[in-house]
């Protein structure tokens, strides 16, 4: 009797402590921000306003804890830097056709694009500061949210575009502009909508 009544007893201790491992697990996983899995699309709020990178380094990938938080911001900024990249492609796509004369060659158009989204991208990430961090307590994972202002963005191609501009429009800068400001607009649109 004394035997049975030692093994039940040991049985519900296990449960009892198997139950409060799955429930420290559900406690862990809630404290997970929204940004980690949704990105952008956890600050609807900031739609047409900011692109936002998140970036992750895995402690079995990454010992250190300070070299993970650092790869995690890293890795971030890399995610808004392709954002900005495709953005200034699909911009210079629509600019070209407004403002640009017919004089200029495809290779060149492409040298010009690349150009100036590496230009945008270096100069627009330069001061750009972590949003927010997160461990994940269970596997250690550090995780990394990084905002940029879409005006930053925008005014770095405006620069740019001026620079550019000289000697290769085919309509006045002002009304280039105007232009630019419009395609700006849409392109904001279409990359805050996904």
């Amino acid at each position: 009797m004394r035997k049975t009544l030692m093994i039940v007893l040991v049985g519900v201790v296990t449960l009892a402590l198997c139950a409060g491992c799955s429930s420290t697990k559900m406690t862990a996983a809630s404290d997970e921000p929204d940004w980690v899995t949704k990105g952008a699309r956890a600050f609807p709020e900031d739609a047409r306003k900011a692109y936002y990178g998140v970036g992750i380094a895995e402690a079995r990938m990454i010992p250190g804890i300070s070299l993970r938080r650092t790869t995690a911001q890293n890795r971030a900024r890399e995610d808004i830097a392709r954002q900005i990249s495709i953005t200034v492609q699909a911009v210079f796509k629509d600019y070209q056709e407004a403002a640009f004369s017919d004089k200029m060659d495809k290779g060149s158009m492409d040298s010009l694009v690349q150009n100036t989204a590496r230009s945008i991208v270096d100069q627009t990430l330069t001061g750009t500061e972590p949003h927010a961090f997160w461990k994940d307590k269970e596997t250690q994972d550090y995780y990394a949210l990084v905002r940029l202002s879409f005006d930053s963005v925008a005014k770095q191609l405006k620069d740019r575009m001026a620079e550019v501009e000289k000697g290769r429009l085919k309509v006045d800068a002002a009304k280039a502009h105007e232009e630019l400001d419009k395609i700006i607009d849409k392109q904001r649109a279409t990359t805050q909508g996904k």
